[in-house]
């Protein structure tokens, strides 16, 4: 297995040339979106025409091949940055996109189980507070109540204080602390990063979570749960990742929290 401790506190670039395609995608999305988002454009013809104002990063010739080629539209559609130069000309231009291509989220997606690493020291290399029951929780109440806040960031704290909780409780999964991960993720589809294909990117969340068997129609029943929680677990409402088979359901899902 990687050492996910020399990815993330190596070089700031090394983490985009360790992921598999799927997450290049995602990460490319990211990193398009945030370009724009830093340059203060809102399509991409003002992304060429702003690109245009900056000589030192680009030159004629190569944005008008750019142009033709239909090259940032491909990139938002899913096909993944491979051409170093352009990386580093990106870079250039905007340390946010950078930062989003190779965003430590990606790093932590691209292992097949958290729960075998130290938490504890990812948690402090990413500069996360450490976990504590309560702060789970109250985190992931603030970011459904606030999603125009929950950025990628908040998706790593989510993902490893989760894991933990997982590693920690007697029921396994916590499935309290499950269903609501499913409602940050949904909240975070419904504001953030709209190029997304949101089913994917939901159903690599639920794989890195080891979620993909837990539903409202399979989970632990042999525990001495109270009635309250009992009623919570039967109600129709309540929902793992599991439950979601289809981009329409999660859709569906994404926009009881659009605001």
């Amino acid at each position: 297995m990687k050492n996910i401790l020399n990815i993330l506190s190596g070089d700031f670039d090394t983490i985009y040339s360790s992921l598999s395609r799927p997450l290049k995608i995602f990460a490319t999305q990211a990193c398009i979106h945030d370009l724009m988002l830093d340059l203060k454009v809102e399509n991409l013809k003002q992304l060429y025409a702003e690109l245009e104002t900056k000589p030192n990063e680009y030159n004629h010739y190569r944005l008008e091949v750019e142009k033709q080629s239909g090259f940032y539209a491909k990139k938002m559609k899913g096909e993944p940055l491979k051409n170093k130069y352009k990386i580093k000309m990106i870079k250039s231009i905007s340390s946010k996109a950078n930062e989003s291509l190779n965003h430590k989220l990606w790093a932590l997606l691209s292992f097949e189980d958290l729960a075998q690493l130290d938490l504890s020291s990812l948690r402090e290399e990413l500069g996360i507070s450490a976990y504590t029951p309560r702060l789970f929780w109250n985190r992931c109440c603030h970011l459904i109540k606030n999603p125009e806040r929950c950025g990628l960031m908040d998706l790593s704290d989510i993902l490893l204080g989760y894991t933990q909780a997982r590693s920690k409780s007697m029921i396994h999964p916590p499935l309290l602390d499950l269903s609501k991960v499913v409602h940050v993720i949904a909240a975070f589809l419904a504001h953030q990063y709209p190029n997304f294909d949101r089913f994917a990117f939901f159903k690599t969340i639920e794989k890195a979570l080891k979620a993909e068997n837990v539903s409202r129609e399979n989970y632990p029943k042999d525990y001495h749960y109270s009635p309250e929680i009992r009623d919570w677990l039967e109600d129709p409402q309540t929902i793992y990742f599991a439950d979601i088979h289809e981009p329409e359901e999660l859709e569906l899902l994404i926009n009881q929290h659009r605001l």
